[in-house]
């Protein structure tokens, strides 16, 4: 069986649009942030294991960004591919992208993201745990944090 593969690249600026007096800078603003509903303490440290299964007719290739409150480690397949994001601040939040290349078949990719809380040094800033997700091309909709299809 043919491996997937990702990349990270650079990511530029949208261009200017007005949405709601809301300027985006970057394709991922498109997409919300999330977190399990039960877990409502930045104080207190805590994993979460997001999940999403999909299968493809077909190779395809996908440009898609991601970020995580605190940091996030991305399984394809099984397989460890990449970490971040790099350390920032609240106003200064950092996102990752990668350039996506999945062979056809049935595909599991599992994002693991942790919040220190309390625990965090000092250099750790935090609103609390999150993430956020967005594919560019539309037919891998379902990666965006939006879908109801992560787990």
């Amino acid at each position: 069986m043919k491996k997937a593969f990702m990349n990270r690249i650079t990511q530029s600026r949208v261009k200017p649009i007005a949405d709601g007096n809301i300027r985006r800078l970057y394709e991922i603003e498109k997409s919300p942030w999330i977190w399990h509903p039960n877990s409502t303490s930045a104080s207190e440290p805590v994993a979460l294991l997001f999940k999403n299964e999909f299968y493809l007719a077909e190779a395809a290739e996908c440009k898609f960004h991601i970020s995580a409150d605190e940091r996030f480690e991305i399984f394809l397949d099984g397989e460890f591919c990449a970490m971040g994001p790099d350390r920032g601040d609240v106003a200064h939040w950092n996102f990752h992208s990668y350039l996506l290349k999945l062979p056809a078949g049935q595909r599991v990719i599992e994002i693991l993201v942790w919040q220190i809380g309390g625990f965090a040094p000092v250099a750790q800033i935090s609103r609390g745990g999150a993430l956020i997700v967005f594919a560019e091309e539309a037919t891998f909709a379902h990666l965006n944090s939006c879908s109801p299809q992560w787990q």
